[in-house]
C-alpha cells in the first residue's frame, strides 16, 4: 500500500482573487493542495479504520461485561445499565469518541483541499482557454 507522507508546507492560503496571482504561483498553489489532498485521503482512511477497530472494541467490551454481569434474576436494563458505567466501558467509548473526531477532522481537511484544489484547476483552465484565443489573434497582428 503506498502511503503519502504529510507535506513539508503548511496548507496555502488561497489569495482573495486568483487572477493577481502569476501562472508559476497558481500552479505551486495547486500542486501544494493536490499534496495535501493526497495526504488527507491516506490519513482519512486509516481513520476510518481506527473508528471502526474502536467500534468493535466497544461492542467487544460491553459483551464481554454483559456475560460476566449476568444473574438469574438480573433485567437485560439492569445489566446494561452497570455495563455502561463500568470503567472499562468507559475508556473504551472515549477512545471511540476519539477515533470518530479524528476521522471527522481528517474529512474536513480532505474536502477543503479538494474544494481548494477545484478552484484552482479551474482558474488554470480558464487561463488556458484565454490564452490560446488571444496567442492566435495576436498572430495576425503586425
Amino acid at each position: 500500500m503506498q502511503h503519502f507522507r504529510k507535506p513539508e508546507y503548511v496548507i496555502p492560503d488561497l489569495p482573495r482573487d486568483l487572477s493577481t496571482i502569476s501562472d508559476d504561483d497558481l500552479m505551486s498553489t495547486f500542486t501544494e493542495y493536490v499534496g495535501w489532498q493526497n495526504y488527507a485521503s491516506a490519513m482519512l482512511v486509516h481513520c476510518e479504520v481506527a473508528e471502526h477497530e474502536a467500534d468493535n472494541n466497544v461492542k467487544f467490551i460491553e459483551a464481554q461485561k454483559m456475560l460476566a454481569s449476568w444473574g438469574t434474576k438480573d433485567t437485560v436494563t439492569k445489566v446494561k445499565g452497570e455495563v455502561s458505567q463500568d470503567p472499562e466501558v468507559e475508556k473504551a467509548r472515549a477512545k471511540q469518541l476519539q477515533a470518530y473526531a479524528e476521522r471527522k477532522y481528517t474529512k474536513m481537511i480532505y474536502e477543503n483541499c479538494e474544494r481548494s484544489a477545484a478552484l484552482l484547476s479551474r482558474e488554470l483552465s480558464r487561463r488556458i482557454g484565454r490564452d490560446g484565443t488571444e496567442r492566435r489573434q495576436q498572430r495576425w497582428v503586425p
